[in-house]
């Protein structure tokens, strides 16, 4: 979600695409809403004082952000979860929990669902929308393997803005299967640090999540982006799920924007909220 801003306006604005970009205002007393990945690179990120990240990055365009356009390309999304189940719980606007125990078109299995969205990886390519996928995918029968990675290929050439799916993930698990692969390739273990770590994770190169959205006043994180969600906000509604529309999400969106977020600084350090 670190990027997903700046991927919709480079998706929007062709000019824009390979260039470091920055959503949000140039002022001194603002901070960077959201970074695109070529300039993440110079060590920009959200909520950092814009004033710093022109420091770092010079060359980089400022955009001002439209909040209703982000927030219309997330609905494009869960439009189309929606057509198989009710059960579509987002944890930020671009990642989401599909629950298809109970399929709406009357497909009858999880893997038949999966290959049903497959045929309509098409429609998110024309968005400009890549799709990845984050878990124990190796566990998955080979079919559904190449599927997935067929997906990954057929929009990863336009893809602007990042849709990606947790499917057989636990977040400890893949904590654990990050050591197991550092230390399958000779890293020095007692040397490990948190960028080492972070690259071996199943969301490599995908940032942080800022915002995490639970519904049904549920206040835990379900071993979902345990290393990711450090440093999210958390957002927690009484509203059950099948019941949560496009009000509830502008309401949880516009509880972030009021957030002031300190990443480990002290209160005084901080004078901007949300992003």
């Amino acid at each position: 979600m670190d990027a997903f801003y700046a991927s919709v306006e480079q998706r929007d604005r062709p000019e824009l695409r390979g260039k470091p970009v920055i959503v949000g205002w140039p002022g001194e007393r603002s901070v960077v809403c959201a970074a695109s990945y070529e300039v993440r690179k110079f060590g920009v990120h959200s909520a950092m004082p814009a004033s710093r990240a022109r420091r770092l990055c010079p060359e980089a365009e400022f955009i001002h952000p439209d909040f209703e356009k982000y927030r219309a390309v997330s609905r494009q999304i869960r439009d189309i979860f929606e057509r198989h189940t009710p059960l579509v719980e987002p944890l930020s606007l671009d990642e989401a929990y599909l629950d298809v125990t109970v399929e709406l078109t009357g497909i009858p299995t999880a893997t038949e669902t999966a290959e049903t969205i497959r045929r309509e990886v098409d429609e998110l390519a024309e968005r400009g929308i890549e799709l990845r996928f984050s878990g124990r995918l190796q566990d998955l029968s080979p079919p559904l393997q190449e599927q997935m990675r067929q997906a990954n290929e057929r929009t990863r050439v336009s893809g602007r803005a990042i849709l990606n799916i947790a499917i057989n993930y636990g977040g400890r698990q893949e904590i654990i299967d990050a050591i197991h692969e550092l230390a399958q390739e000779g890293a020095d273990l007692a040397q490990l640090d948190e960028r080492a770590l972070a690259s071996h994770l199943y969301t490599r190169g995908l940032p942080d999540p800022d915002l995490v959205i639970r519904t049904a006043g549920e206040m835990r994180l379900s071993n979902f982006l345990l290393w990711q969600a450090a440093y999210s906000e958390f957002y927690s509604t009484q509203t059950l799920w099948p019941d949560f529309g496009g009000a509830d999400f502008d309401e949880a969106l516009a509880s972030y924007q009021r957030r002031v977020r300190r990443f480990g600084a002290r209160p005084e350090e901080v004078s901007n909220r949300g992003r």
